[in-house]
């Protein structure tokens, strides 16, 4: 029986791909630092620094929404499991 439940809970946490997530927060962060040095040096129009500057932010913040899903999901998995365990060997 445990292994069953080991099994769907490993198939829900693997449907998220956190490496690729966090892949895409660094490439972001890499974007955002060459975006400040470029409006550093050229001084760019405020208009176009600021919509890129929201547009980076923004899918920074939905990433690291999913991440911090992901994160709680995987906390209650394993606090699921462990219970699970606790019960079996009632």
């Amino acid at each position: 029986m445990i292994e069953n439940i080991e099994k769907i809970f490993a198939e829900k946490a693997n449907s998220v791909d956190v490496t690729a997530i966090d892949k895409r927060l660094d490439e972001l962060r890499e974007e955002m630092e060459r975006l400040v040095k470029l409006n550093a040096k050229a001084n760019l129009d405020a208009d176009i620094y600021g919509e890129e500057y929201a547009r980076i932010t923004g899918e920074m913040d939905e990433l690291k929404a999913m991440r911090a899903v992901f994160t709680q999901a995987e906390f209650n998995r394993k606090d699921s499991l462990s219970r699970v365990r606790e019960i079996e060997k009632i």
